[in-house]
């Protein structure tokens, strides 16, 4: 059953909703609809990839997927360019770590056309010192960073017990890129007043709303940190209220 919800195949895949030969699992497929019917000018379910990774703890495990999701993301901008004769506008949604694991592409962006930009949505990211500077790098147009002050798991990264750079300000992983830049918007998010939990911000009300979350965040001024709070019904992730929460988040 779990495999079924949370499949993702190693490597960068299509979305194909009617003909899902990659088995793609259903969190993904029903992700993909529902930003689509946001905003499907901007979310075009018919241009959705998945990119799959081990998900292990580890700089070395990040960085080498970081170089295998550029590897792959040259390839399909390339066939995208020889079918449609322009580079295509690319969005990278990421949640938690998959967040490092995006921002690691810019050390391997010989992979790719040096005109490709790419927008970053960071949902839940551990903000770390070895990868937070590649933020800064001229192959992200705009980065996007959201985030829950009641989200203990993306902080509890002890980044200083293993990590090749350290530090100097936190021992732990932070919620917040120590830098900011105009190309860069950072938001907390709550729903009526209340934070998410990490999985909540993935499978909870973010993603609901992600169209309408980006476009104020396009208004925020870079040197601020934003509040956006969502005025709307909130089921937070828990056995006791599966039924319901898999209604609310997991079905079209």
């Amino acid at each position: 059953m779990a495999k079924q919800l949370r499949y993702c195949p190693k490597g960068l895949h299509h979305v194909e909703l009617e003909h899902n030969h990659q088995h793609i699992g259903q969190y993904f497929l029903i992700k993909v609809e529902k930003l689509s019917t946001q905003n499907p000018a901007r979310f075009d379910k018919e241009h959705f990839y998945t990119f799959g990774w081990s998900g292990k703890l580890g700089f070395l495990v990040r960085q080498q997927a970081g170089k295998e999701l550029a590897q792959e993301l040259g390839q399909l901008v390339e066939l995208y360019k020889d079918r449609y004769g322009q580079l295509p506008h690319v969005q990278i949604i990421t949640f938690s770590h998959g967040g490092n694991v995006a921002l690691q592409i810019a050390e391997f962006k010989e992979y790719f056309p040096k005109e490709l930009f790419i927008e970053l949505i960071m949902l839940a990211s551990p903000i770390q010192a070895t990868t937070e500077h590649f933020m800064l790098d001229e192959c992200f147009s705009k980065v996007y960073n959201i985030f829950s002050e009641d989200d203990i798991i993306q902080r509890i990264d002890p980044q200083n017990l293993y990590a090749p750079k350290k530090d100097k300000d936190s021992f732990f992983s932070r919620r917040t890129f120590s830098t900011s830049h105009a190309k860069c918007k950072q938001t907390k998010i709550t729903v009526r007043n209340r934070g998410l939990g990490h999985l909540d911000m993935i499978h909870g009300q973010p993603i609901l709303h992600l169209s309408d979350i980006l476009q104020q965040l396009d208004s925020l001024a870079h040197d601020v940190i934003g509040h956006i709070n969502l005025d709307t019904d909130y089921v937070r992730v828990s056995m006791f209220r599966m039924r319901k929460w898999l209604k609310t988040y997991c079905m079209v």
